[in-house]
């Protein structure tokens, strides 16, 4: 559905689907990050995910549903 930065630090990842049925999607995003929160799609009511091994997370969306995830961006070195 979209990309947006909801605070310094943080990307939103939002997502929206069509399907009849739940459906499980795994994000990765290609920069480094220390926590993700499955969050609502106006970025309320968050709840921390555990990240897979490779850097995934799985997060459910629901039937004709949306979700966000939210990134917490690692310190850049060059900060």
């Amino acid at each position: 559905m979209g990309l947006t930065v909801p605070h310094e630090g943080a990307v939103m990842v939002r997502l929206q689907s069509y399907a009849e049925t739940g459906v499980n999607c795994r994000l990765s995003i290609p920069f480094p990050f220390t926590q993700a929160h499955r969050t609502s799609y106006l970025g309320l009511t968050q709840r921390e995910l555990d990240p897979e091994p490779e850097g995934t997370v799985s997060v459910d969306v629901p039937a004709f549903g949306t979700a966000a995830v939210i990134f917490r961006l690692a310190p850049s070195k060059d900060a």
